[in-house]
């Protein structure tokens, strides 16, 4: 989303979770400038500075261009003297549409409040309808294939990440989350939560795809074409979604 929506929380970023730990969020992860470190071709280095705690983000984008991707590793270092514990968070802001991603509410999760969501065959579904939106709402869940996905017109993007088990996720955080507040949608996944030591480091990589919606295929909820071409674009088999779901069941 741009800055005339939302200026200061625009477009896409990452953050140290959990949330109850960090915020309000520190300039230096989001509004402050990172320093370019190395930018070639189609490759781009970036490093933040050092937040008031001791963390410092470290960020890099590659072009794939053998299947069109943006590659993305995000690292957090313990600039600090003393022991932190932290995990990372990434958030992809966008405008309403249609959200799915594979995954079920658990008991150790936060309630959710989103409106607009339902669960077929182990996907949940999220429709944005401005008009179901009080204040903010946010779903809590599982991400039991390392994918989420969403659509806006005839647009589509996915993002793959390693999915982990619930018990290495930042307290009171989802793996997958979903949060709207009426102006837009927020696409957010954790990654493994962590002690770092001073000096030590913790790093998150994910994969984004930004494809147009072949023709056919219709942006509704419940939809199994959307799944079949998501898991197409990520070769994933009936073998290898058997595996990530028993080995990250929790």
């Amino acid at each position: 989303i741009p800055q005339s929506i939302e200026p200061i929380y625009f477009g896409a970023t990452c953050w140290p979770d959990p949330q109850a730990a960090w915020w309000p969020m520190d300039p230096a992860f989001d509004e402050l400038p990172y320093e370019t470190i190395y930018r070639f071709g189609h490759r781009v280095h970036l490093i933040g500075k050092i937040g008031a705690k001791g963390l410092q983000m470290e960020k890099m984008f590659a072009v794939n261009k053998m299947d069109s991707s943006i590659e993305i590793s995000y690292t957090i270092h313990n600039k600090s003297s003393v022991v932190q514990k932290t995990g990372i968070w990434e958030l992809i802001r966008v405008n309403g549409g249609l959200s799915f991603f594979p995954g079920r509410r658990r008991d150790i999760f936060p309630a959710s409040n989103l409106a607009g969501t339902e669960n077929r065959k182990g996907i949940c579904w999220y429709t944005y309808t401005s008009s179901a939106i009080h204040g903010d709402q946010k779903l809590f869940s599982s991400g039991d294939q390392g994918w989420t996905a969403h659509v806006d017109g005839d647009l589509i993007f996915i993002k793959s990440y390693p999915s982990i088990p619930q018990y290495l996720i930042a307290p009171n955080q989802g793996e997958v989350e979903i949060f709207t507040n009426g102006r837009y949608v927020e696409l957010e996944t954790h990654g493994r939560y962590t002690t770092l030591k001073p000096g030590h480091s913790v790093q998150y990589r994910v994969k984004w795809f930004l494809r147009k919606l072949p023709e056919g295929i219709k942006a509704v909820s419940g939809n199994s074409q959307l799944v079949k071409y998501v898991h197409n674009l990520l070769h994933l088999t009936n073998e290898n979604i058997n595996i990530k779901s028993n080995d990250y069941a929790g």
